[in-house]
């Protein structure tokens, strides 16, 4: 019975680590010059598997009139593919998009006519085989390339890139929440074998 208690404490201890739980890692970068382009390599440590969802917000000169040269192109290393992300009518703010694993879940656009800006929100589910290999180094690699007819409209509002990842990780747990288990563990099956052979 001993045995049974101190081998469910030794596993209570052990497993403590592996409970997930949801992360999130954000990133923003303002427009200040033409045809900006701007990566991000952000740590993301623990994935534990599964889908992950990113959002995309681009906030500035995005105009339906001009999408062929107002747009932006997203990539993510190691995936292959270009995203690109335009104000065009009819087509849910995506123009294209030959990144493997990356589905469209929603997207919006506000129009701001005062300043020519606009508000371009997006949703993707990534898959869990393209999480893999985006997270394989514990870094998120995102770019955005804006097209040559994107201007800083800077003195209207600000503008800017943002993007954020949700993702399921499992954390690393500080040793002192489960060393006293173990130890403890380790401590009773080394009195339980001397108790034995003390009786041998």
């Amino acid at each position: 019975m001993k045995k049974i208690i101190l081998s469910t404490a030794l596993l209570a201890g052990l497993g403590a680590a592996t409970v997930a739980e949801a992360a999130t890692i954000t990133e923003t970068e303002s427009i200040t010059t033409q045809g900006q382009s701007m990566s991000f390599a952000t740590p993301a440590a623990g994935y534990a598997g599964g889908t992950g969802t990113l959002s995309i917000t681009l906030n500035g000169d995005f105009s339906t009139n001009f999408y062929d040269t107002e747009y932006a192109d997203v990539t993510l290393a190691p995936l292959g593919g270009t995203l690109r992300l335009a104000n065009l009518p009819g087509s849910n703010y995506v123009t294209s998009n030959s990144i493997s694993g990356l589905s469209l879940d929603s997207s919006s656009g506000t129009d701001m006519i005062v300043n020519w800006d606009s508000l371009l929100q997006y949703t993707f589910t990534v898959s869990a085989s393209a999480m893999a290999a985006l997270l394989a180094d514990d870094v998120f690699d995102i770019a955005f390339d804006l097209g040559g007819g994107v201007n800083p409209h800077a003195e209207y509002d600000a503008d800017f890139v943002s993007y954020s990842l949700d993702y399921t990780s499992l954390p690393a747990v500080p040793l002192p929440a489960t060393a006293p288990l173990l130890l403890g563990a380790l401590g009773g099956f080394g009195a339980l074998r001397r108790r034995r052979k003390s009786r041998g």
